[in-house]
C-alpha cells in the first residue's frame, strides 16, 4: 500500500521541518503523499466493515488528522508532523472510544492502537466497575495468545488514589487504577509496503476484539 517515496518525503521533512520547505514541496504532499494515505484508509475501512458494518458510517477524510502540529502549548515549535494518522471507528469520526483503530505510519514510528484512550468520568466509572465485577475474565483476556502476540500488555496512565472498594481491589487488578485503557502494536515501516498490509492491520484489530468488547460491555 505504501511506497518508499512516501517515507522519503517524511525523512526529508524531519530534516527540514519548516514552512518554507513544506511550501516548496507541497505539491508532492498534496499529489502523492496524502492521496496515498487516503486510499489506504479507505481500503482499510472497507475491510473493517466486514468485521463491523458500522465502520462504514464515518467520512474517512474527516477521520484523517492534519499534518500541521498544534504548537500552542508545546516547547517543540516544528510546524509539521512527520507521519500521517487516522482513527477508524464505528462510533464516528475520530472517536477514541473502545472498538476503533488508530493507525500511524511514518519513518520514525509505525503503530496500531485500539481501546479507550480518554474515557469521560462517567464512562471511566463504568469501566472500573466492569473490571471490579469481572476481574478473572479481564485478566484472562490480557493473557490470550493473540493479545500477547500483538500487544503485549494494556497501557494507560494511572491514578494514585481511587474510590473504595476499587482501591483495595487494585492490589489484585492494578488496571483498576487506570484512567486510560489502550493497547498498541508497532511494526517496521517495511511492513506497510507489503501487498497484504491491510489484511495484517485487520488481523491485529481482530486480536483486539475480546479486549474491546469487554470495555464496550461497560
Amino acid at each position: 500500500m505504501f511506497t518508499e517515496e512516501y517515507f522519503e518525503f517524511f525523512i526529508e521533512l524531519t530534516m527540514n521541518n519548516t514552512k518554507s520547505w513544506f511550501d516548496e514541496n507541497r505539491n508532492t504532499y498534496e499529489k502523492g503523499v496524502r492521496p496515498l494515505f487516503v486510499k489506504f484508509a479507505q481500503e482499510l475501512q472497507k475491510q473493517l466493515m466486514d468485521i463491523n458494518p458500522q465502520f462504514g458510517d464515518s467520512d474517512i477524510r474527516k477521520s484523517i488528522f492534519r499534518i500541521n502540529r498544534d504548537i500552542r502549548f508545546s516547547k517543540d515549535k516544528t510546524p509539521y508532523k512527520t507521519f500521517m494518522s487516522v482513527i477508524l471507528s464505528p462510533h464516528g469520526s475520530k472517536s477514541m472510544q473502545a472498538g476503533g483503530l488508530y493507525v500511524e505510519v511514518g519513518p520514525e514510528k509505525c503503530a496500531l492502537y485500539s481501546g479507550n484512550y480518554m474515557p469521560e468520568k462517567e464512562e471511566l466509572q463504568k469501566i472500573r466497575q466492569r473490571i471490579f465485577e469481572n476481574p478473572a475474565k479481564f485478566k484472562a483476556i490480557l493473557k490470550e495468545t493473540d493479545f500477547k502476540k500483538y500487544f503485549g500488555t494494556m497501557r494507560g496512565e494511572q491514578n494514585k488514589r481511587i474510590d473504595k472498594p476499587y482501591m483495595e481491589a487494585s492490589k489484585e487488578v492494578d488496571a483498576l487504577l487506570n484512567k486510560q485503557f489502550y493497547i498498541m502494536h508497532t511494526f517496521e515501516p517495511e511492513r506497510s509496503i507489503q501487498h497484504d498490509f491491510i489484511s495484517y492491520c485487520c488481523d491485529v484489530y481482530k486480536a483486539s476484539l475480546p479486549f474491546n468488547n469487554f470495555l464496550m460491555g461497560a
